[in-house]
């Protein structure tokens, strides 16, 4: 999703279909679509294809070619590409298709890792086909700057391969954590699978971008306080338990007249916490989740690290 507009991107992957067919419709292609804020919009599935080539009426039970589908009203995509080489875009090479936009790079990361400006507002497409990224700039409406020169296929990366990526999150310091499925061969049974992290280069690593914030109150368990008055508030009053009152304190929150049945027990958060000095456990959760929620599976597993 573009931060700045609220538009959403997603990728619509298409029919295992390598050729036109007179009488059926278009190849399949790969679409990158634009969903703007609000919504409102039909990118034309089943009807049409990629910049809204239409599709047949087509009877398979008969074999009946009805004529051209209507593609009025649908919205075609932001940029398609097929199983070979596309003509508008042939950087995109040939091969498999499965794009996955993972992110819009913001103008406004931070971090010690923090990439070059050049990426800054623009869409990262992942190809868990073909094996590489590529960027697309998003303009200040949101809508993507699909001309031929400005999408570009690993940009400052180099050489670097990606094992089929999946998906990618913008971490706290700035780089972008990859994950990737690993090598084609052996799906089930490959050893490759890896978080790989794109990063500057140059940059020195602070770790300061990992402390947690005070806006990650999440990661502290509600008071008792909280959850009795939630409870109260769902319990009409005549099915409460008698005797039970919520009573807040210094150390958290405490309930009088005993355990009641259905009454929830959590426990108290304590000053320490409150006051913004998280536990070990806590930190370490921090730390993970601001990477992006992304759960990185300990196990044999190799390390990547791409520099740009």
């Amino acid at each position: 999703m573009d931060p700045r507009t609220g538009n959403a991107y997603f990728d619509d992957v298409g029919p295992d279909a390598f050729s036109d067919s007179a009488t059926q419709g278009p190849k399949g292609y790969e679409e990158i679509n634009v969903i703007p804020f609000g919504g409102g919009v039909n990118h034309g599935w089943p009807r049409c294809m990629a910049n809204n080539i239409p599709y047949h009426d087509y009877k398979y039970s008969t074999s009946t070619d009805y004529g051209l589908l209507s593609c009025a009203g649908m919205k075609g995509a932001a940029l398609w590409y097929p199983h070979d080489v596309s003509p508008q875009w042939p950087q995109l090479l040939a091969g498999a298709v499965t794009s996955m936009p993972a992110l819009v790079y913001p103008d406004t990361a931070k971090g010690s890792l923090r990439l070059p400006s050049s990426y800054n507002n623009t869409l990262m497409v992942f190809e868990f086909s073909r094996d590489y990224m590529f960027t697309i700039p998003v303009n200040r409406d949101g809508t993507l700057d699909v001309s031929q020169q400005n999408v570009l296929v690993n940009p400052q990366i180099g050489g670097t391969v990606l094992l089929s990526p999946i998906n990618a999150a913008l971490g706290p310091d700035g780089a972008v954590y990859v994950l990737e499925y690993g090598t084609p061969a052996g799906y089930y049974n490959n050893t490759m699978s890896r978080l790989g992290r794109i990063r500057c280069a140059a940059c020195v690593l602070n770790v300061n971008d990992y402390k947690p914030s005070p806006r990650e109150l999440f990661l502290v368990p509600p008071s008792k306080t909280a959850i009795t008055k939630a409870i109260e508030r769902s319990t009409p009053i005549g099915q409460r338990p008698a005797g039970t009152a919520a009573v807040t304190g210094r150390g958290g929150s405490r309930s009088t007249g005993g355990a009641q049945p259905g009454v929830a027990e959590q426990r108290a958060v304590s000053t320490k916490e409150r006051a913004g000095t998280p536990s070990k456990g806590r930190l370490a959760m921090a730390i993970a989740l601001g990477v992006g929620g992304i759960l990185v599976l300990v196990g044999r597993r190799r390390r990547k690290l791409m520099t740009v």
